[in-house]
């Protein structure tokens, strides 16, 4: 039994709380934490630091972070088994399946308080479908911003700062929607007692807003690792009364709110950018936006702004602006969670799909559904639902289907150093390489730049040479971590003997994608006793690469002295195929490539196959593989 953790009953275990939390079923793995039910969980300690050491620990357990409330308390999916791993159970103090008593949390702080109870207010907008209610009129609610940006404000640190995206610049804020994203929340406070923010409309809409992009978490599973954060301000003054007035003046209420909140900017939208993108940097996040909620009386107008609407978002962003509850909206009996989802589909360059009008947007430029009867969250505020069209926007496609979304998708580059001096007495030599991701181009017609920018979240995690065809082994990452956009490198090989050697490297990212075409080096191995180093190999020599091959491979040489060489194909029977080379040579290393052809010029069957390397001082061989 492990010991009880503070905050929990004092005579049950975390442990035992978890499984009589999830039946008789709870002890049986869940297929993956898409899956898992969620708890809410406060950290021992607090910090971006301590919830990325929690979220790192989580994963490896099989579990996922799905909402951070800062500073030390986060919304998880996780099994019991996950949540009771040793790492994750010593950076946990208090964990919960159900509703959370305020008072048991005060000691955290005011904001661990306030998020558990936006937690508790969650556990009643958990996805459903459409509700029974009536559907009502359409107004538009995605919109491209007015063309206001500064383009002198691109920031320096994009080419250091692994958390934004690799290629994006300071307006580069939600290209697609895979990573971490930081969520700026405000409740704009009306001037006058007539809409004022309670308790309960503050919990209601802060637990409507975490159910709803915990939605997109658990739809986006593992292939797009969704997690938001909530940098959450309550009660924000401002002059007016937003509800009031016209959904168009949203800029002067998120201007006036950003202003008094110390961010500067020729314009609100330059404003909500500053404090965006600062946001983005304080909690490392990939992406950034911001939700400007106005208080509603749905009793008065149906909660509606004066002229009509109750949300709307900017393609790209920077801001949702919305109110409070209107019953106005399609499936307005779960409007809280539902309006926040809906119009984040927005910022992350999504269309609607009620309109009825065929419209391309995203990453990939993908079409969205005109019939308007698709189900799914663009549609209807159907929050059960992400249909194909929407994944396809929001940079989900996934054509090859192997659970990596296709912006993702996309294998590294890697590079060797050529090896000096060649030849060599030195029969351990050591390569030295990089290697980077790389991106698939940015087709997005409603990117906040032209040309779009080509962008990637992933980063190098592994990197692995071999010599001679033999079994990959690990590199030496240059910095002491395989983290980043760009890597370098160094591996040094086992014992090699005399003669030619060929040296490979691959890279792997972050989502396992692996490099398409190896880093290739060539070396001589002149022999370390008795031996100069600048003298020829002692033995004739010959390799194939890659091997097995498909339809080419480059064939490395080495003879030890002047003469007739001659270098050929032959079929494991001992049928001659091809004469790739026949003539005269100097001693020294060469190179020649094999197209897969016989001397007629007709592809190879698979099947194994002998190259043979005779030359004035002997004869080398090597097998080959074809696999067609």
């Amino acid at each position: 039994m492990r010991t009880p953790l503070p905050g929990l009953a004092p005579t049950i275990s975390l442990f035992s709380l978890l499984f009589s939390a999830m039946g008789p079923a709870a002890s049986k793995a869940q297929a993956g934490w898409e899956t898992a039910p969620s708890a809410f969980v406060v950290l021992r300690d607090s910090g971006p630091a301590a919830v990325r050491a929690f979220a790192q620990d989580l994963e490896r357990a099989g579990g996922h972070v799905a909402i951070v409330y800062p500073p030390r308390s986060a919304v998880v999916f996780a099994d019991a088994t996950a949540l009771a791993d040793a790492a994750v159970i010593e950076r946990i103090t208090s964990a919960h399946r159900t509703e959370v008593d305020a008072g048991s949390l005060r000691e955290f702080g005011g904001e661990t308080e306030r998020a558990g109870m936006a937690w508790s207010a969650s556990l009643a907008l958990e996805p459903q479908g459409l509700g029974d209610e009536p559907l009502h009129g359409v107004w538009p609610d995605a919109l491209r911003r007015p063309q206001v940006l500064g383009k002198g404000l691109e920031s320096p640190q994009t080419a250091i700062n692994t958390h934004r995206p690799l290629g994006a610049e300071y307006y580069d804020t939600s290209e697609f929607m895979a990573g971490t994203s930081v969520v700026g929340v405000w409740l704009l406070e009306a001037a006058g007692a007539t809409y004022e923010w309670t308790t309960s409309e503050t919990n209601q809409t802060l637990g409507g807003v975490q159910s709803g992009l915990a939605n997109w978490v658990r739809k986006g599973g593992p292939s797009a690792f969704l997690t938001f954060t909530l940098d959450i301000h309550t009660s924000v003054p401002v002059s007016g009364v937003p509800i009031e007035n016209p959904m168009t003046d949203d800029a002067t209420w998120a201007g006036e709110a950003l202003t008094n909140a110390g961010y500067a900017g020729a314009n609100a939208f330059e404003r909500c950018f500053a404090y965006n993108n600062a946001m983005r940097d304080l909690y490392d996040t990939n992406w950034c936006y911001s939700i400007f909620i106005a208080d509603s009386n749905p009793a008065v107008n149906q909660g509606l702004f004066s002229g009509g609407g109750y949300a709307w978002a900017y393609f790209g962003g920077p801001w949702i602006y919305m109110s409070r509850y209107s019953t106005w909206a399609y499936n307005f009996l779960r409007y809280y969670a539902v309006v926040p989802m809906h119009e984040t589909g927005h910022i992350f360059m999504d269309t609607d799909e009620y309109n009825t009008a065929l419209e391309y947007a995203g990453y990939l430029n993908a079409p969205d559904n005109p019939s308007g009867t698709v189900q799914c969250i663009m549609n209807q505020n159907d929050s059960t639902r992400v249909c194909p069209d929407t994944r396809n926007q929001i940079g989900w496609r996934d054509l090859d289907v192997d659970s990596v979304i296709e912006p993702l998708d996309v294998a590294p580059a890697v590079q060797l150093a050529v090896y000096s001096p060649d030849p060599t007495s030195n029969a351990t030599p050591t390569w030295t390489g990089a290697a980077d991701v790389m991106t698939l181009p940015n087709l997005n017609p409603m990117s906040n730049y032209f040309p779009p920018h080509d962008q990637t979240i992933v980063t190098i995690d592994s990197v692995e040479c071999r010599v001679d065809g033999g079994p990959w082994s690990a590199a030496s990452p240059g910095d002491g971590t395989f983290n980043g956009y760009s890597e370098s490198f160094s591996w040094t090989s086992p014992s090699l003997g005399n003669g030619i050697h060929v040296a490979q490297a691959r890279a792997r990212t972050s989502v396992g994608i692996w490099s398409d075409v190896f880093a290739t080096d060539t070396l001589t191995i002149a022999g370390a006793v008795g031996v100069d180093s600048g003298s020829p190999p002692a033995l004739a020599s010959v390799a194939v690469v890659p091997n097995p091959l498909q339809s080419e491979a480059q064939i490395f040489f080495a003879t030890p002295s002047d003469g007739e060489v001659r270098l050929e194909v032959y079929s494991i029977e001992g049928r001659r195929i091809r004469v790739l080379l026949a003539g005269a040579r100097s001693a020294g290393a060469g190179r020649i490539a094999w197209d897969g052809l016989d001397d007629g010029g007709r592809p190879v069957r698979s099947g194994l196959y002998i190259v043979r390397l005779l030359s004035p001082s002997g004869a080398a061989l090597t097998k080959t593989v074809i696999m067609r």
